[in-house]
C-alpha cells in the first residue's frame, strides 16, 4: 500500500468504529464494526483507489456491491478525496 492507501485504510477502520457508535450498534459483540462495512469491502475499496475507480456513491455501489453504498457512500467518497490524490485530466 502506498502511504495514502495506508492512511485511508486506517481512516476507514476509524470511520467504521465511529459509525457503530453513531448508529447505536456499539453493543453488538457478535458482528462488531463489520456489520457496517466488512473487511472484504474495506479491502476492495483500498484496491480500487489504486485505479481511481471510486469517484461517487454510484461507482462505489457498482464496484463493491456494498449494501450501504447509497447510505454511507458520500462519506466514504469524501474520505477518499481528502486522502487520495486523483490525477488531473488534461484540458
Amino acid at each position: 500500500m502506498s502511504c495514502s492507501a495506508d492512511d485511508l485504510h486506517k481512516e476507514l477502520i476509524h470511520w467504521r468504529e465511529m459509525k457503530m457508535i453513531e448508529e447505536d450498534l456499539d453493543g453488538n459483540d457478535l458482528f462488531g464494526p463489520q456489520i457496517i462495512m466488512s473487511n472484504k469491502i474495506l479491502h476492495r475499496i483500498i484496491d480500487l483507489i489504486h485505479y481511481f475507480k471510486l469517484t461517487k456513491p454510484t461507482s462505489l455501489l457498482e464496484q463493491t456491491v456494498w449494501c450501504y453504498s447509497m447510505d454511507y457512500g458520500l462519506e466514504i467518497i469524501q474520505l477518499i478525496k481528502v486522502l487520495i490524490l486523483f490525477p488531473v485530466e488534461p484540458t
